[in-house]
């Protein structure tokens, strides 16, 4: 049993991972800045093993973190959880975009990415990119097949190893080992590109890469 901690989690795709991962038989702290939204959307969900935290307690009290808050608030809330999170891997989901009346498109990040962005705040973590692509409203359907795919950017073989078990537990995901975390700026940036296609034809698609061997190289 893996115990997970959503910093962010009240968010659909923090709401999404709790559901699979709680389901799935792991501990989940799904985190928030308000301990009153984490309860509320905590009930709401209704899964053993999903408890409601701050994020700071989120942080504390699992083996692994994930990062699912809006890129703008980043910055604002991953400084005070650098104590916590000392040490551990923490997988970065966080996209920087917005949408203006085109559609969305990426944001430029001075660190190169938020994924780096976030290892620079938080230093003492092994931070991992990744799960940027899970369509939020097929994961907080219980019952829909996730076919796909989670290429994971990192410098920490055994964060890297984390992120695998982590994903491993949502049946259906392909995670491997991508490349190093400057990388990590590549799948943030197609994020984007992916919203502009499911929003085009109202799906909800997202990456593989057919012919790869898996076993002939390092996960």
């Amino acid at each position: 049993m893996m115990r997970v901690g959503l910093v962010g989690g009240t968010g659909k795709l923090g709401r999404g991972l709790a559901l699979r991962l709680g389901g799935a038989g792991h501990e989940v702290w799904l985190g928030s800045r308000d301990a009153g939204r984490a309860e509320q959307v905590a009930a709401e969900l209704g899964v053993d093993g999903v408890r409601p935290a701050t994020n700071a307690a989120a942080c504390a009290a699992t083996d692994i973190v994930v990062v699912v808050v809006p890129y703008r608030g980043q910055t604002h809330i991953l400084r005070g959880l650098v104590e916590q999170t000392a040490g551990k891997p923490v997988v970065s989901a966080v996209v920087p975009l917005t949408v203006d009346a085109v559609g969305p498109r990426p944001l430029a990040v001075p660190e190169g990415s938020a994924a780096e962005q976030c290892q620079a705040l938080l230093a003492e973590a092994r931070v991992v990119a990744g799960l940027h692509w899970i369509p939020a409203p097929t994961l907080r359907k219980p019952d829909a097949v996730l076919e796909m795919d989670v290429p994971l950017c990192g410098d920490d073989d055994a964060a890297i190893a984390a992120a695998v078990e982590l994903c491993d537990a949502i049946k259906g995901l392909r995670a491997f080992h991508a490349g190093p975390l400057r990388l990590a700026r590549s799948l943030e940036g197609l994020t984007p590109l992916l919203m502009s296609v499911n929003q085009r034809y109202r799906g909800h698609t997202s990456m593989r890469f057919p012919g790869l061997d898996l076993a002939a190289g390092e996960r």
